[in-house]
């Protein structure tokens, strides 16, 4: 895998203190790089990213070759990695792995919205865990959708807060969009996992498929 990434990502890898990080950005780059290049039909080596003001890659347009499968996202937890690929304007993803933490309350006050707090605190003991992390990943699956990572505050906005409900943005409180344009969507994997996917609204389908 080292061998097709890019000398930018090598180093960014070379920078991750222990092996087993550096085998995870390697590993996670370069199945990225081997399911676009199966899209594009280009090898894998030679697909180049941009970069917008906060970081964000997306394939460049002169690569896409007549298709609008440019835009992916990627996350990573433990040992698991999820990329969404789309041939829509953009798409976030975010997959965490359940952690029995004591800071969870704390966690939620500081980033949840004041609803999705209050909800999330009401929800019995045994579902609070599930319940945390199912608004976490809509809340950073959003958040990457839109391009700008943790640089646009996670309180701004509110989403579905009960986890056994569909994952949905219910509002944004200020005048950077409407929640109705956008759809989100929980992912359905191994128990002790949550996953969102966030991308603008409209009859998209969403596929899981095992890579390896």
């Amino acid at each position: 895998m080292r061998q097709i990434l890019s000398e930018d990502e090598i180093v960014r890898a070379d920078r991750f203190r222990g092996e087993s990080l550096q085998h995870r950005f390697i590993v996670g780059r370069g199945v990225l790089r081997r399911i676009l290049a199966g899209i594009l039909r280009v090898l894998p080596q030679e697909i180049s990213f941009v970069y917008n003001g906060h970081g964000r890659p997306a394939v460049s347009r002169e690569q896409c070759r007549g298709t609008d499968y440019g835009h992916f996202n990627i996350s990573h937890t433990g040992d698991l990695a999820l990329v969404a690929v789309t041939n829509l304007a953009t798409v976030g993803i975010d997959v965490e792995q359940y952690r029995k933490e004591e800071k969870l309350a704390d966690l939620a006050q500081r980033f949840f919205s004041s609803g999705e707090f209050a909800e999330w605190q009401e929800l019995p003991a045994n579902q609070q865990v599930a319940g945390f992390f199912a608004i976490w990943t809509q809340k950073e699956a959003f958040i990457k959708a839109i391009g700008q990572g943790l640089s646009y505050p996670l309180a701004n906005f509110t989403v579905q807060a009960r986890p056994n409900l569909p994952a949905r943005l219910l509002a944004i409180h200020d005048s950077s969009g409407d929640a109705v344009g956008w759809r989100l969507q929980h992912l359905e994997l191994e128990p002790g996992y949550s996953a969102t996917v966030a991308a603008p609204a409209g009859a998209w389908n969403c596929k899981v498929e095992d890579w390896f």
